[in-house]
C-alpha cells in the first residue's frame, strides 16, 4: 500500500505544481469606457495576458454608424510603452450602435497590422513611431492604465476612455 501511495502523492504534487504555475503566469485585467464630451459611447474592455501575447476583445454601444473608432492604452507616471505597445487597434463597427476590438499583441507584432494597412494608416502610424512588425506587447504590470476610444474619421478625437482594473 505505502508503495502505491508515495508514487500518486508524488503524482499529484507535480500536477498540482504545474495548474498553480500556469494559473499565475496569466493575468487579466478590465476597463469600462465611458463617455467623454457626450459621446453616449460605452464600452468593456479585457485583458489577458500570458506572458508572451496580450489579449484584447472589447464591447461598445454608441457607436455612429459608418464611423471608424480606435483605440489605445496609457502610461501612468513616468512609466513609458513605445508607440507600437500603445495601439490596440480598430474597431469593428457593426453599424447599429454596437462594436468590437480583437486584437493580439506579441513580440512580432499587433495582429491587426495587415487591417491598419489596408485601412491606409501605415504612414500616419509609422510617422508617430509606430514600427510594423515589431514588439507590441505591452504585459500587464501596472505600465499602462488607462485605454481610450477615438473617432478616427474626426481627427481622432477621444468619445470613451476608462481605467484599467
Amino acid at each position: 500500500m505505502r508503495r502505491i501511495f508515495v508514487p500518486v502523492t508524488a503524482a499529484l504534487g507535480l500536477l498540482l505544481g504545474s495548474v498553480l504555475l500556469a494559473s499565475a503566469a496569466t493575468l487579466t485585467a478590465t476597463a469600462e469606457q465611458h463617455p467623454i464630451g457626450g459621446s453616449n459611447i460605452h464600452g468593456l474592455v479585457h485583458f489577458v495576458d500570458d506572458g508572451s501575447a496580450l489579449i484584447v476583445d472589447a464591447t461598445a454601444t454608441g457607436l455612429k454608424p459608418n464611423t471608424p473608432y480606435f483605440s489605445l492604452i496609457y502610461t501612468s507616471g513616468t512609466s513609458a510603452v513605445t508607440t507600437t505597445q500603445m495601439v490596440l487597434g480598430l474597431w469593428h463597427n457593426n453599424n447599429d450602435g454596437t462594436g468590437a476590438l480583437h486584437a493580439v499583441k506579441t513580440k512580432t507584432g499587433n495582429s491587426q497590422d495587415p487591417a491598419f494597412l489596408a485601412a491606409g494608416l501605415g504612414p500616419v502610424l509609422q510617422s508617430f513611431g509606430y514600427i510594423f512588425g515589431s514588439v507590441s506587447y505591452a504585459a500587464i504590470n501596472g505600465s499602462w492604465t488607462t485605454v481610450s476610444i477615438r473617432d478616427a474619421s474626426a481627427n481622432f478625437n477621444l468619445v470613451a476612455c476608462g481605467r484599467v482594473h
